[in-house]
């Protein structure tokens, strides 16, 4: 067995434009509603746990078209992955997620031993808030350094210590902005969808995708806790009072988030913020990665041009002197499994050149199965001789081979004459001076 795992390089290539394609969605779409992008962003994790398991099983699924210039840019072929390369992405994204649990569990512990508050006044005004929000967990109230919230610590909500001097709306307003992240398991929320971009921790663009989901997210929790108030204003001005109470700049209303306060109350008071317009810079991203994703789809065939001997008249051949007959190394291939499968493109084996410097023979037996389109999968090595010499060059060579759709003749096998699709071949390795063994097949 070899140290490598074959993949296809379609595979790899789809990956990243897919992650890429999620976010810039991401960026650009529903952006005047945020329950909808918030809802869209964690659809988009569960898509991306998804993400390599489909990618997997779509991977014999292409379409051929026949420009020989473009041959260069086919995509399926195997792509050899040391394992050392496997084994520290994998160790990567373990680690980072073991951090963000323990964080998870250390910001559960310091909540739990914050004192609870004991006032009956704030008390009876977060159970009010709690019946109009429709919250009915239990919960407890505890002061801390800012106000904050969590469901993973057993639906706790934090005040500062200056609550106690709060007017009534301030307090209300606060309070419905913390229950309303109680209700939605805001915190899980962050928590899950972190654990999963860990795992792409490659490709940093999906940072955006977690930024996306937060600022929504606050946002939706901005809307629904201002119906608690008799307006919007009244919501804005116990925030903004909340703030002012605090010595330095909180996170009241941005805990989980860290995105700035006025920008928000930017938007809801339907001030347009100045910057940039880049929607259609995004919309621009969509299209090119969409049209680079169905393009890695496409098989590109390079159309072979008939050498000069064979379109010479025949007569002309006569008088033509052939090149002196050299002997050269070769690789013979025997079928030990599935009959005489000829594919339709083969794919033959290179000599290795170190092996010919040291004069090196072997074999190599190789066992692979055939998708319904003709396409070679998981093929893998069962026996070679030596080891590690010729097991690399044989696996890329079988990997991308192609077998006819339908094959051109009935093999007569057991179950009624259908043609096999589990393939076993011997390669040999042989040089110029050694004798062909018995039985074997050019």
């Amino acid at each position: 067995m070899t140290d490598v795992l074959h993949i296809e390089a379609r595979f790899l290539v789809q990956l990243a434009l897919c992650s890429a394609l999620l976010t810039c969605i991401a960026l650009t779409a529903f952006r005047r509603n945020a329950v909808t992008r918030r809802a869209y962003a964690l659809l988009a994790g569960g898509l991306l746990i998804a993400l390599p398991l489909v990618l997997a099983v779509s991977s014999g699924w292409y379409w051929t078209a026949p420009f020989g210039s473009l041959a260069a840019l086919s995509l399926a072929g195997a792509v050899p992955v040391p394992l050392w390369l496997l084994a520290a992405w994998s160790g990567v994204a373990v680690a980072l997620n073991a951090r963000a649990i323990a964080r998870a569990r250390g910001s559960r512990q310091r909540l739990k031993a914050l004192p609870l508050i004991d006032d009956a006044s704030i008390a009876r005004e977060a159970a009010t808030v709690a019946r109009e929000l429709g919250f009915s967990r239990p919960f407890r109230l505890h002061f801390g350094d800012e106000a904050c919230s969590s469901s993973l610590a057993g639906d706790r909500i934090v005040l500062p210590t200056e609550a106690e001097t709060w007017r009534i709306g301030t307090l209300r307003a606060v309070l419905a902005h913390e229950f309303v992240h109680l209700s939605r398991r805001d915190d899980l929320a962050v928590l899950a969808l972190s654990l999963v971009l860990h795992w792409y921790w490659f490709a940093p663009w999906l940072g955006l995708l977690r930024r996306q989901f937060i600022e929504a997210m606050e946002q939706s929790c901005d809307d629904r806790a201002a119906e608690c108030l008799p307006s919007c204003a009244h919501y804005l001005d116990g925030v903004l009072c909340a703030v002012r109470d605090e010595p330095e700049p909180p996170a009241v209303v941005a805990r989980l988030s860290g995105s700035a306060v006025v920008t928000r109350f930017q938007r809801f008071l339907g001030i347009r913020e100045h910057q940039l317009d880049v929607g259609r810079v995004y919309w621009g991203l969509v299209t090119v990665l969409g049209a680079t994703l169905l393009l890695t789809s496409v098989e590109f065939e390079a159309s072979e041009r008939a050498s000069a001997w064979s379109s010479m008249p025949a007569n002309a051949r006569r008088v033509v002197l052939g090149p002196p007959e050299l002997k050269l190394p070769e690789v013979r291939e025997r079928a030990l499994a599935g009959g005489d499968l000829r594919p339709r493109e083969a794919r033959q084996p290179i000599y290795p050149g170190h092996a010919l410097a040291d004069a090196i023979e072997g074999f190599v037996v190789v066992e692979y199965r055939l998708t319904g389109d003709g396409r070679v999968v998981r093929p893998s090595v069962i026996a070679s001789e030596p080891a590690g010499v010729f097991e690399d060059v044989v696996l890329r060579a079988v990997a991308r081979r192609e077998y006819a759709h339908a094959a051109p003749r009935a093999i007569a096998v057991s179950n009624g004459g259908t043609p096999p699709r589990h393939l076993i071949r011997r390669f040999d390795f042989v040089l110029p001076d050694s004798a062909p063994s018995d039985g074997e097949e050019h």
